[in-house]
């Protein structure tokens, strides 16, 4: 970019100089006192001088114009990509923190369910789907996890007020977790509008 704006300084430079040039040989002709060749040509042709001058001038502030218009340009769209990239983000995120609220459910109903009754391949599955889409980093998301494995340590405990107590930390855990990822999509989705808003 900077290589870019050092030519074309350089090319606005050369080109005033030259859309100056006839007018600067006019007006030193016209206070020369001798009749060389160059001043008697100046001289009879003094107003096409001025004619090409003005042209390249024109010329030359045409080029500066779709310079700058270029440059805004390429930064507005730079800048609308980048928040299309967010929105686009933003639509994963939704999309996941549905999914994942989905399986959430569908955990909590397979380990309310009765040990006869319990499809343990299911839960197996769905617990290993849930585990794949936690960012274990995330203190939240490593709180939810550890809720999820102790709900499994008291599935098939004889007594049921610790399979109870397990349920009610893990629906406590998820409640957590699903309210701090809307937060962070709400966020996500409040920078872009502004992003937006900022381009306009």
């Amino acid at each position: 970019m900077f290589i870019k704006t050092v030519f074309f300084a350089t090319l606005c430079f050369w080109g005033a100089v030259f859309s100056l040039l006839p007018v600067i040989s006019i007006h030193v002709s016209n206070n020369a006192q001798s009749n060389s060749t160059l001043n008697l040509f100046i001289e009879s042709n003094q107003e096409a001088l001025l004619s090409i001058g003005t042209l390249l001038l024109i010329s030359l502030l045409a080029i500066i114009q779709v310079y700058i218009g270029n440059r805004s340009s390429e930064a507005r769209e730079q800048a609308n990509r980048a928040i299309q990239g967010e929105l686009k983000i933003a639509e994963f995120r939704e999309k996941w923190i549905s999914e994942i609220r989905q399986e959430l459910a569908e955990y909590y109903f397979l380990a309310s369910e009765d040990r006869e009754t319990r499809d343990h391949r299911e839960f197996g599955k769905i617990l290993t789907k849930i585990r794949v889409r936690l960012n274990l980093e995330e203190p939240l998301a490593n709180n939810l996890y550890r809720t999820m494995l102790k709900v499994s340590d008291y599935l098939d405990d004889l007594d049921p007020r610790q399979k109870g107590i397990a349920l009610s930390e893990f629906g406590t855990a998820s409640h957590d977790f699903l309210r701090n990822e809307w937060k962070r999509l709400k966020l996500d989705i409040k920078n872009s509008d502004r992003a937006i808003g900022a381009s306009s």
